[in-house]
């Protein structure tokens, strides 16, 4: 005999059930896997400390900073302490249960002014150079100049401002008398303030483009300066030799390394199942090249970099400091790719004082550039079109709101960022900056843009040693007519020659950047005799040649029409395919010399060129 027993529950029983299920999962849950988060930050003047080693309960399992001073990691159920280190400052350990997990916590680090310095002891073998060895033959396989293509987005934002010669921006709050004007002023904003987003394409062989979609600059309305953060440092760690504010530097992790560079192990941080090498490096002895010193960290599961320091191990002559900080992230099984780059100049050679000067109130101008890299795609087909344009502006890319720029920003302005633009903002309104900017602008392009009309400036006024003093004036369409197509005209008088000049001239372009395009010229001028023409002349006024303009005395009369087809021969190549016709006349003339005669003497030449 089978017995069956039923039991029955009750709606109301299952929910307060289920509740308490939930609750006791939810609750053993948030005991088990916790995860701290905080920023590491410098105890004196509240500054981002990149790269800072957080350990658990003193292993070596643990989590590293990045580039913000931002960390986040979860914690085993018996975690106690965590204890943060960085090279110049002191180990600090803390005691979870100070800390709020509930959001995220500041962590400050008091300096220790300690520097990276040369080691006198070494072990027998130095088990940091088996590591580099492999980094090195490693190289060709993560750099990412050695992958057929890329794209992506960067976002980046600058400040200057000025600090004392450490490079702490915080010591006019140190209550002295003999704080400088500059650090009284700019407490609570910066001196200059930018932030800029582009797109960056690259193909094999070191073919690459930037394109600005967007650039605000405090100060002004348009932004003169929109890729201004990538040109300060090399893209990535892997050039044999790196690019810094114009010098080039040689790489630690280069073939040879061994014979400029030494190397030592600082510290190992376990994350997961990678494992992080901290490695000190500085160049040997009476080093002779221009070297390096920081600190590499390495992931040994591959033998890449992920993250650097680094800075010139001795001050260059002109008198600027840099350093520079790369964070890199592994986006899938194989490839390593930039994310963050940050770069920080101190320009001694402006300083209120000596650079040796041991007063903690020298004052110096310091600029930070922070540069985040975001949307990489490495399977993505596309063109480089224009392959000597290097960098080039979106349009309306000066023009975006305050929706678009919460959308690309990688996290929200600080409120000293936000006065910034408010403060410069009013004064460049004041200052009338765009207006002067556009006259900079016209000073170097020889046009100034009113509305439909470009003003030719070169027309305006011309001084020689044949014409004298020549006025005139001349203007064509501009891109806000349209962009396919331009008319231009000209006139001038010479007081010296007593004779009118005067041109027009058709153009018509065949794409955006305006670099291929067809132009038809028809002129009554005067051409200096016997003198050379180049291709894309400057019209600038800033060039050199107008000093050689000055001087000029022997010219021809000219009547010319021309047509000519311009582009770019391989994307490197200025190019230009015309057809001329001139009737030139010389007041000196041009003879066959025979017998102390002069036969054949002709002032009158038609040429027909192509």
């Amino acid at each position: 005999m089978s017995v069956i027993t039923s039991v029955r529950f009750s709606p109301s029983k299952m929910r307060k059930g289920c509740g308490l299920f939930f609750l006791i999962a939810v609750v053993c849950s948030t005991f088990r896997a916790q995860v701290l988060k905080g920023k590491i930050a410098d105890f004196e003047n509240k500054e981002a400390i990149p790269f800072a080693v957080i350990i658990l309960d003193n292993t070596n399992k643990g989590t590293t900073a990045d580039l913000d001073g931002y960390f986040a990691i979860t914690l085993p159920s018996e975690a106690q302490i965590i204890t943060i280190q960085v090279m110049g400052y002191e180990k600090k350990t803390i005691r979870l249960q100070d800390l709020n997990l509930g959001k995220a916590n500041t962590i400050l680090l008091k300096s220790t002014g300690i520097r990276l310095s040369e080691i006198v002891v070494k072990p027998k073998e130095n088990p940091a150079i088996p590591i580099i060895r492999k980094v090195v033959l490693r190289k060709p396989k993560f750099n990412i100049d050695n992958l057929p293509q890329y794209i992506c987005n960067t976002y980046a934002k600058t400040y200057f401002t000025f600090s004392d010669r450490y490079g702490n921006e915080q010591f006019n709050k140190k209550g002295s008398d003999s704080i400088p004007l500059p650090g009284k002023l700019l407490q609570n904003s910066y001196l200059f303030f930018m932030e800029s987003v582009t797109e960056k394409k690259y193909h094999y062989k070191h073919i690459s483009q930037e394109k600005v979609t967007a650039s605000r600059i405090s100060g002004f309305k348009s932004a003169p300066f929109g890729a201004f953060a990538s040109q300060l440092q090399s893209f990535t760690f892997y050039d044999d030799n790196l690019e810094l504010l114009g010098l080039r530097y040689v790489n630690p992790l280069s073939k040879g390394t061994f014979r400029r560079y030494n190397f030592e192990i600082m510290d190992t941080v376990l994350t997961g199942m990678d494992t992080t090498l901290l490695i000190k490096f500085y160049p040997k002895k009476n080093a002779t090249f221009k070297a390096l010193k920081g600190i590499l960290y390495i992931n040994k599961n591959q033998y890449v970099l992920a993250n650097v320091m680094a800075e010139p191990s001795e001050l260059p002559r002109d008198g600027n400091g840099v350093k520079i900080q790369q964070l890199y992230e592994k986006i899938d099984s194989v490839h390593w790719f930039p994310k963050q780059a940050n770069t920080e100049v101190l320009f001694y050679g402006l300083a209120s004082g000596k650079v040796n000067d041991t007063s903690a109130h020298l004052s110096i101008l310091k600029g930070v550039s922070r540069m985040y890299i975001r949307e990489v795609k490495l399977d993505t087909t596309f063109k480089i079109r224009n392959k000597s344009l290097s960098t080039y502006n979106e349009d309306g890319f000066d023009e975006k709101d305050e929706a678009y720029w919460k959308k690309e920003r990688t996290d929200t302005l600080t409120q000293k960022e936000v006065k910034t633009y408010r403060v410069v903002d009013s004064l460049g309104k004041k200052a009338n900056l765009d207006k002067k900017l556009k006259w900079l602008e016209a000073l170097g392009s020889g046009q100034f843009q009113i509305g439909y009309v470009n003003l030719d400036l070169n027309r305006f006024i011309r001084v020689n040693d044949y014409e004298k003093l020549r006025l005139g004036g001349g203007l064509s369409s501009s891109n806000k007519v349209s962009r396919l197509f331009s008319i231009g005209a000209y006139a001038g008088y010479g007081f010296g020659d007593k004779a009118w000049k005067y041109g027009g001239n058709l153009r018509l372009n065949f794409d955006r950047r305006q670099t291929i395009y067809f132009k038809a010229e028809l002129a009554k001028e005067v051409i200096e005799t016997a003198g050379t023409s180049f291709l894309q002349e400057t019209n600038s006024f800033l060039s050199t040649e107008k000093v050689r303009d000055l001087l000029i005395s022997k010219m021809d009369k000219v009547n010319f029409a021309k047509g000519s087809f311009n582009f770019q021969l391989l994307n490197m190549i200025k190019t230009s395919a015309y057809l001329q016709v001139q009737q030139r006349q010389s007041p000196f003339g041009y003879a066959i010399p025979l017998n102390n005669q002069l036969l054949n003497e002709t002032k009158k030449f038609t040429f027909n060129e192509i």
